[in-house]
């Protein structure tokens, strides 16, 4: 997966909201803010899974309501869905080129 799918598939879905892109946040750059509460990583096949799941840590630690990870669908099933539910954070992957985005795991009240 491409990053761009990613992205067409989170503006498609917040559809009317306020966006905001690269967001310093502590010492982290995030990648989409949504109306000042939602904190968004996409990360790609290549990109460092890991290291996208400290930033949205980071993200909650800042005073974010929400973080989301949205990554490809491959690999939303190979993560470990304990660390999303233990920490709150929400797991999405970009289908249909970008049309459309899938919850693997949707945080409470979102």
């Amino acid at each position: 997966m491409r990053a761009e799918a990613a992205y067409r598939a989170v503006r498609h879905h917040w559809k009317g909201h306020s966006f905001a892109y690269e967001v310093k946040c502590g010492n982290v750059l995030l990648d989409i803010v949504i109306d000042n509460s939602i904190a968004i990583e996409v990360k790609s096949d290549m990109d460092d899974v890991v290291r996208g799941i400290a930033d949205l840590a980071i993200a909650r630690a800042h005073g974010y309501a929400y973080a989301v990870l949205v990554t490809s669908k491959r690999q939303a099933f190979r993560l470990d869905r304990r660390v999303f539910e233990a920490y709150g954070f929400g797991l999405a992957y970009a289908a249909d080129r970008g049309k459309s985005l899938v919850w693997v795991i949707k945080p409470e009240g979102l």
